[in-house]
Formats: C-alpha cells, sequence, structure tokens
C-alpha cells in the first residue's frame, strides 16, 4: 500500500503536502466491485483538520482503484491546490482529452464523448458512449481547473463499457405507428409543483422509456445502479398484523478491507445475487412489514426489485395508491439484515412531500389522456442510444423515447418541461 501511497504523491505532486488518512473500501459498479484505496492530504503548514473537523481548503481527497490503477476521483477542497505537477492549457480541448485518455485508459469519440465543456469556470465534462451514441446505464467523468489551469478535480463514475460489451448495429427506428402506440401508453398525468405560484398543476407527460430494435422490447428509463432481482409485486394481506416495529439506526458504512484483503480481491458476481429462496423470504418479511406499519395499505404498494448492498437487502417498493401521480412518485426503501432476515429500517418520501402540503390543490383537468397525446405527439423524440440488455449480457442498440413537452390538464396549454417551476 505504501507503493501506491507514494506513486499518488508522485502523480499529483503532493510534495508539500502531508497524509491524513488512507483507507481501502470496496467499491461496485453497476457490474463489478474495486477495492480502493481512499486518502486524505493536508495542504502545506498543517498536520490535522479544523477545529470543526472540517477538511480545511487545499486538502487533497483522493481515491484510487487498486486493481485498475487509476483515480476515481481527485478533489481539492473549496478549488484550491498547492500542487503544481498537473496543469493544462485552459482553452486546450486536445490536451485536455489526451490526459483523460491516458488516466482512464479510454479512448475519445469510441467511449466517451464531450457533454459540455465551461470556459468561463474551467470545466469540463464528457458522458460515455459508443461512437457518439450515448450508452446506458451511463457514465461521467469531470475535470476541474484553476485559473492557472492547474487541476482541482477529477472525477469518473459510471459505465464505460469495453467494445466487446456493445452489440454494435445499424441505427434503424423511426417514429411511426407502433412508436406512437407504445408512446401514448407512456402518456402519464403527473401532479407538478409549481413554487412560484405554491400550487400544484396537474400535467400529461411522457414517461420515457428505452424501445429495442424490434420495437417489441421496453427498457424503462430508471435502471439499477446496482446488480439485484426484478420482482415486480404487487403487496397485498387479508389483515394487518398485531405486532410493534421498532427501527434501528442503519449502517451505511462502506466495506473496509484490509491490504491483504484488497490485493487478494477477486470480484464474485454470485456474492451479490438474491437467491429465489431469499427472494420469497423477504417479499414475506416486507408483507409483514406493511401489514405492521401500514396495515391499511393492502394493495397500494409494488415491490420492484431488491438488490445487496454493503450491509444490508434492500427493497424498492412504488406507491399505487394515487391514480395521478406526484413528479415524484411515493417510493420506499425497506433495509432487512441479511443475517437475522429482519427488517431493519426504512426509509420513504414523506419528508419530500410534506414541503408542500401548503401548496394549492390543482385544478380539475379538462381534456382526456389522449387528446393531450395528440397535442404531444408532433413533439415526440426517438434518439440512438445503447443499452444494457441483462439477458444478453451485453448493449443493445435501441431508441430512447422521449419528449420535452407537456400539457397542462385545466388549459390544454403545450409547455416546455423545463419552463415548469
Amino acid at each position: 500500500m505504501l507503493k501506491l501511497v507514494q506513486y499518488t504523491k508522485d502523480k499529483l505532486g503532493l510534495d508539500q503536502y502531508t497524509l491524513l488518512t488512507a483507507d481501502i473500501y470496496l467499491e461496485r459498479s453497476f457490474d463489478s466491485a474495486e477495492p480502493v484505496l481512499s486518502m486524505e492530504w493536508l495542504p502545506p503548514g498543517l498536520e490535522q483538520r479544523l477545529e470543526d473537523e472540517i477538511n480545511p481548503p487545499g486538502t487533497a481527497v483522493v481515491e484510487f482503484g487498486i486493481k485498475s490503477r487509476r483515480f476515481y476521483s481527485v478533489i481539492f477542497v473549496e478549488g484550491k491546490t498547492f500542487a503544481d505537477q498537473i496543469r493544462f492549457d485552459k482553452n486546450n480541448l486536445e490536451e485536455i482529452v489526451q490526459w483523460v485518455e491516458q488516466e482512464t485508459n479510454l479512448t475519445y469519440e469510441r467511449q466517451f464523448k464531450l457533454q459540455e465543456w465551461d470556459q468561463h469556470e474551467h470545466r469540463v465534462v464528457f458522458q460515455s458512449s459508443c461512437k457518439d451514441i450515448p450508452v446506458f446505464p451511463s457514465g461521467q467523468i469531470e475535470l476541474e481547473m484553476d485559473e492557472a489551469g492547474r487541476l482541482v478535480l477529477f472525477s469518473t463514475y459510471g459505465n464505460f463499457p469495453a467494445a466487446d460489451a456493445i452489440a454494435e448495429q445499424e441505427y434503424d427506428l423511426a417514429i411511426d405507428l407502433k412508436i406512437e402506440q407504445l408512446a401514448s401508453r407512456q402518456c402519464k398525468l403527473i401532479h407538478f409543483p409549481l413554487s412560484k405560484e405554491e400550487k400544484w398543476q396537474i400535467v400529461y407527460m411522457l414517461e420515457e422509456i428505452y424501445v429495442a430494435q424490434d420495437k417489441q422490447t421496453i427498457i424503462p428509463f430508471e435502471w439499477p445502479a446496482k446488480p439485484g432481482a426484478i420482482i415486480d409485486q404487487l403487496m397485498q394481506w387479508d389483515a394487518p398484523l398485531n405486532a410493534k416495529f421498532e427501527a434501528q439506526p442503519l449502517n451505511m458504512d462502506r466495506i473496509r478491507l484490509s491490504p491483504d484483503q484488497a490485493f487478494s480481491y477477486v470480484y464474485d458476481p454470485d456474492e451479490w445475487t438474491i437467491s429465489e429462496n431469499e427472494q420469497v423470504a423477504v417479499s414475506q418479511k416486507i408483507t409483514d412489514f406493511l401489514r405492521t406499519v401500514f396495515p391499511s395499505d393492502s394493495g397500494k404498494w409494488r415491490l420492484k426489485r431488491m438488490y445487496r448492498n454493503d450491509a444490508y437487502i434492500v427493497a424498492e417498493l412504488k406507491s399505487m395508491q394515487d391514480a395521478i401521480e406526484h413528479w415524484h412518485q411515493q417510493k420506499m426503501k425497506v433495509f432487512i439484515d441479511p443475517g437475522s432476515g429482519k427488517v431493519v429500517n426504512y426509509l420513504d418520501q414523506s419528508w419530500l412531500l410534506a414541503a408542500f402540503d401548503h401548496y394549492a390543490k390543482p385544478d380539475e383537468p379538462t381534456i382526456s389522456r389522449e387528446e393531450a397525446f395528440q397535442r404531444i405527439r408532433p413533439k415526440l423524440e426517438l434518439t440512438p442510444a445503447y443499452v444494457y440488455d441483462s439477458k444478453q449480457g451485453k448493449y443493445v442498440m435501441c431508441g430512447k423515447l422521449d419528449c420535452r413537452y407537456g400539457v397542462c390538464a385545466d388549459s390544454g396549454e403545450l409547455v416546455l418541461l423545463d419552463e415548469l417551476a
């Protein structure tokens, strides 16, 4: 580990810095996991944090992949650095791209493309792609410089598929009758909060999806960040459960590894899977939890999926209660201890919706969903994207079906969704 610490010091030019902490954690992504060395380096003249335990300006917070030998992130607190090793010509995108390629072992315009270049803020953002076509689940690379062109932030996260993970093919989708029929089914009535008026507005809008080239396979826009099991089960029961639920504090710490564990670690996807027997048992535990805490909610929640995090099996549920959905459909996460099988705690969005309790109720709709769809139909957008197909284990060509417009249900007005606030 000392060699990696020294490599970081030399690579980033931290000669004047003092190493404060160095810990190894297991970093999980969509389809892999890797031990990461996490370090904090204090700027010149300091050997400890400030009195309030906050890292002082100029502190370097670094995460380095032990197996991949690449930096996950390099962050200088408050954009201030005393390191002069990495410096760019702020106006030379080609130079920045070459450095990113070198550090990530990715190829520009093959595996990532430019998303944003803010020359005023000295900030460049790239997104994962395949030959300029976005991929999903996606990845992002961000780089920031100070006025002198010195690196003050570099981060990579998400997915950047290798060439052999993508089933390349020509894009052959266009908006036709079949696509419009799919879009019609995605037209939903949504509660949307208007902050200036402090009232709710009901808007017909398109819930975006990915459509495979066969025009049959549909992949929802929401995609799990971690592998798990798709359940899609309506939670129902005949009677409440007369029991007491006591929530326990959640342990959200990442898995910490010793150096020996880190250097010998081999990713095993089965380590994170949930067997069919476990799925049945977890589903029953969640039913009993709902019968206890939400006894009147039979048929009002759907168990969408479950996955493992570092400490728990996490189950995700969505509310089925309202025919008109909120712009954030009410969701719930339930945390189960895999050892005891007991529900430990849960997180819902009641706190979020409570912030809008004083908002005025929306006006009643005056047009139907079919009428609203006819107004947004000319505004439909279908754009190519490579989307991960779990059955094939590859990214396959799809079309992202979306619309930037919606229709106010009370007036029938066509509006840009970005302008609703």
